[in-house]
């Protein structure tokens, strides 16, 4: 495969970017090693059956969760209810699954919205979502009686598990990170639209590949899989732990650039938006993705050559303790295999789509099982 000059360079400013960016950290004050490889842990997760389902198959189209724009996706409040972002709505349910309130519609005015992107629960179930076609922050409280709107021109774009617990999120803008590599400037902004910090910039963006920026309690973390080290920072942005996995970073074989080239994930099942290596990427991911379990326990993707394939998610926290892995289905070819939305202590909220195109959230606890 030809492999452009102008993609040779930025694969260059990119794997400089990891290096510079904190690859076996030495800027953090606590350097933890986890206690096992992921792929050894003897525990496994299985899902009970659903206990609380939110959407699905209606009467009226109207009623059910469009998923048009790619987006779909929710946040957990504090009492087991959801708020989730349909499009160019933000709809907030109760914990037992009855809806509470409908807000916005499509439209450039006040109140209305062109496309939601992200959203995020801070403080007080005060919830945050990110209207990535008018570059514009929506906020509502927990009762659903209003929608304060404020423009994000200046500020950047949220990404997903953007809040912190204090009453803020971030925000990101993108600039020349480190090693001449697209990065993003993130900062702390309150629910007026006021910044409050800049925390520095990191790493955002390679062609392929996921770089997690994420907010959770009253600190960020960082987790870039091109290099061992997971990266905790305080509300202020300086490093205050780094948890190092034990795996190997080793460059891609050529069956492996094949495989997890466009054409290769088109022929596995991946949806063409799914972030995966090209053929000018050289080194292998540690893994796919990383998502929070509140602010002490982590869950890890392991890498996923094949989106046929079982998902694996591993459970970690940060004392280094490896906790067990959770298998999800691979795509079958039948509506969509579910997607991690949220983890909490008692249990995972999941996206479904079925045969029918119809989406749900599903919650389900976590069954501990011996390998």
């Amino acid at each position: 495969m030809r492999v452009s000059r102008r993609s040779q360079a930025f694969v260059v400013a990119t794997l400089a970017c990891a290096a510079c960016a904190g690859s076996d950290s030495d800027d953090a004050r606590n350097v933890v090693e986890l206690s096992s490889e992921l792929a050894q842990v003897a525990v496994r997760y299985e899902l009970a059956p659903p206990t609380l389902i939110i959407g699905g198959l209606k009467e009226s189209a109207e009623d059910e969760f469009n998923h048009s724009n790619g987006f779909l996706s929710a946040a957990a409040l504090s009492d087991g209810g959801l708020a989730v972002i349909d499009e160019t709505r933000l709809r907030l349910f109760g914990p037992d699954g009855s809806a509470r309130a409908v807000l916005g519609k499509r439209g450039r005015g006040p109140g209305e919205v062109g496309g939601f992107s992200f959203v995020c629960v801070t403080r007080g179930d005060t919830v945050v979502a990110y209207d990535y076609q008018l570059r514009r922050v929506s906020v509502a409280g927990p009762g659903g009686d209003s929608l304060a709107q404020f423009s994000a021109n200046g500020l950047g774009a949220m990404a997903a598990e953007a809040c912190f617990s204090d009453g803020t999120f971030m925000l990101r803008r993108l600039d020349d990170a480190p090693g001449g590599a697209l990065g993003g400037i993130v900062s702390r902004v309150n629910t007026l639209g006021e910044p409050v910090a800049e925390l520095g910039s990191f790493p955002q963006l390679t062609p392929v590949l996921r770089i997690t920026t994420a907010a959770t309690g009253d600190h960020f973390w960082v987790a870039d899989p091109r290099t061992r080290d997971i990266r905790r920072f305080d509300a202020s942005g300086q490093a205050n732990l780094a948890l190092r996995l034990r795996e190997t970073l080793r460059a891609l074989t050529p069956d492996e650039v094949a495989q997890r080239s466009p054409e290769g994930a088109a022929r596995s099942g991946a949806a063409p938006t799914s972030p995966r290596v090209s053929s000018t990427e050289e080194v292998s991911p540690l893994y796919e993705r990383v998502t929070f379990e509140g602010r002490d326990r982590l869950w890890i993707q392991l890498p996923q050559m094949d989106f046929r394939e079982p998902s694996r998610w591993v459970r970690v926290d940060v004392s280094g303790t490896v906790h067990g892995m959770l298998e999800l289905p691979g795509y079958t070819g039948g509506g969509m295999p579910p997607i991690i939305v949220q983890f909490l202590d008692r249990g995972v909220w999941l996206l479904h789509r079925d045969v029918d195109g119809a989406a749900s959230f599903r919650f389900h606890q976590l069954i501990t099982q011996s390998r």
